[in-house]
């Protein structure tokens, strides 16, 4: 049975929150949107390729006329009628350049397609380093709190004998240097996660990826190099021809050429060209076999980067949950720590409150690293999009 994506990351989520695992809180979600420009490219290029295809061709039919005048005689010569014009500057060559026109209309937007969707990636990855600004404020303020009350402790454990001057210089300096950095992520841009990104992230050490055929199988059919490295190939068909400079025009005039009376007549008007290009049938072969070997060439760079962008974003996962074990850890560490001060001091020469302190500290480093961890496998997951030619994590995600 298979079950929607969202309700496989929903399920993720809770069991993160049952295992007690870090992850963005619900004040952590805002609104982040990018699929407006993506749309509305889609809706114009599909406007405009069914305006072209909908276009009647032209059928090579002119309505042709002349006059002429003997200064000698004072006679007249005209004549005027219809010509059916089937190659040159005709039917055959109206529709050839309409087909010329739909294939480059269609390069055009697949171009436009691929700078779109590198375009937006971009702003994807800017939009996770403006969180990751969020995230390293929230990280130092918390971080100011602690050492602020460590160093009023360390004040009065220097008076008392239990700490050294050295050492409370240490920690004045963690705080200036935590002020500092207060001061330029708060002038720095910052963003909440989009309500999608909220659950992915809060998930994402368990977000399984699709099969590596069935993403090289999405690459083939979005990246737009695919498709025009076809289109080139079909454009190779548009090589000068022969045919290009045959002339065949049908005609039906009425004429008056100097005779007492005017007249109908009709006929056929042949010009061909004293050539023809015995090559041009291998060039064009030669052509397509390039842009073939070209696009195997692509399937075969493809192939092997989605496998790349795979392991790392896999690796990345493996990092997610390493940094979550070590931050269960340390809060073990530190519980056992805090049980340890509040007993009896046995040798008033040690500083019992120092190693709990220490630990306060490394658990809120450990803390932000699990959450930094999830950006990081995050910004993997949007490098493997750019090599599938897709723009939504939902697209590379499997669903059982």
């Amino acid at each position: 049975m298979r079950l929607r994506l969202v309700f496989v990351l929903s399920f993720f989520l809770s069991l993160s929150a049952f295992c007690n695992a870090v992850v963005f809180p619900l004040d952590w979600k805002g609104k982040f949107s990018l699929n407006g420009t993506e749309v509305k490219l889609k809706f114009y290029g599909e406007r405009y390729l069914s305006l072209l295809d909908s276009q009647k061709p032209d059928w090579g039919f002119y309505f042709v006329t002349g006059y002429e005048k003997d200064f000698d005689t004072g006679e007249n010569k005209y004549t005027y009628g219809l010509e059916w014009r089937l190659f040159d500057e005709g039917m055959w060559q109206s529709k050839r350049e309409r087909m010329k026109k739909i294939l480059q209309t269609k390069l055009e937007f697949l171009q436009l397609k691929r700078g779109s969707l590198k375009r937006k990636l971009v702003l994807m990855r800017q939009h996770i380093h403006f969180v990751h600004n969020r995230l390293l404020l929230q990280k130092e303020r918390e971080r100011l709190g602690l050492l602020r009350g460590i160093l009023k402790r360390r004040k009065g454990a220097l008076r008392a004998g239990f700490t050294t001057k050295v050492d409370v210089e240490r920690i004045g300096h963690k705080l200036l240097t935590a002020q500092r950095i207060v001061s330029v992520l708060e002038k720095a841009p910052q963003e909440k996660l989009g309500e999608d990104e909220w659950k992915l992230l809060n998930s994402i050490e368990y977000a399984p990826l699709k099969a590596h055929s069935e993403l090289v199988e999405l690459a083939k059919r979005n990246k737009p190099e695919f498709k025009i490295q076809d289109i080139l190939a079909e454009r190779a068909e548009f090589f000068p021809s022969w045919t290009d400079d045959l002339d065949v025009t049908l005609y039906m005039l009425r004429k008056n050429e100097f005779y007492p009376r005017d007249r109908w007549v009709y006929g056929i008007r042949v010009a061909l060209p004293l050539y023809y290009n015995s090559k041009r049938k291998k060039i064009v072969e030669v052509q397509k076999l390039l842009y073939k070997d070209q696009k195997h060439l692509l399937e075969r760079q493809v192939e092997r980067e989605i496998e790349l962008r795979m392991s790392r974003f896999k690796l990345a996962q493996i990092k997610v949950l390493e940094a979550e074990e070590e931050y269960k850890l340390l809060q073990s560490e530190l519980k056992a720590a805090e049980e340890k001060a509040k007993a009896p001091i046995q040798n008033l020469k040690k500083e019992p409150f120092s190693m709990v302190e220490t630990l306060r500290l490394k658990l809120l480093d450990a803390k932000y690293k699990v959450l930094e961890s999830r950006l990081k496998a995050y910004m993997y997951l949007l490098d493997l999009l750019e090599v599938c030619g897709v723009a939504d994590p939902k697209s590379v995600l499997a669903v059982d």
